[in-house]
């Protein structure tokens, strides 16, 4: 009686580790193809961004004072912005 039990109970461990073995798997599969993923989204926001750089500079270099122009205005809103935020906090 024990003996057909243990055999039962190692029937099922054994059926379980193909179940977890193949889940292991799976999930290795997909960690891989999601590090493969991020390593390309993050080389196209590397070149994204190298373009923006690159157009930014020949703008500039075209029309020096409104692109100066709108950076000095960006700053100015984005300190106003920040300045507003921290005196509210206190």
């Amino acid at each position: 009686m024990v003996e057909s039990v243990l055999e039962e109970v190692r029937g099922h461990v054994a059926e379980s580790s193909k179940h977890i073995e193949h889940a292991r798997e799976v999930l290795d599969d997909k960690c891989e193809e999601l590090k493969d993923q991020s390593k390309r989204a993050f080389r196209n926001m590397r070149h994204a961004a190298e373009d923006l750089a690159e157009d930014t500079g020949h703008l500039v270099k075209k029309r020096p004072l409104p692109a100066v122009t709108g950076a000095v205005v960006a700053g100015l809103a984005v300190g106003l912005l920040l300045g507003w935020m921290l005196a509210r906090r206190d």
